[in-house]
């Protein structure tokens, strides 16, 4: 059931629009570059988070 195609064209979509969220966020705000660098990278390594 999970290896639908519907499903799994869903998760990608709400992974991208999750990370490009975080991301556009993450570099509006003026913080330490690897606390930025940090975000970037956990949301687009754990989906499931």
């Amino acid at each position: 059931m999970m290896n639908h195609p519907v499903i799994l064209a869903l998760g990608t979509a709400l992974h991208l629009i999750t990370f490009g969220l975080i991301t556009l966020h993450s570099l509006r705000r003026r913080r330490n570059a690897s606390s930025t660098l940090l975000w970037i990278f956990i949301a687009w390594a754990f989906p499931v988070v």
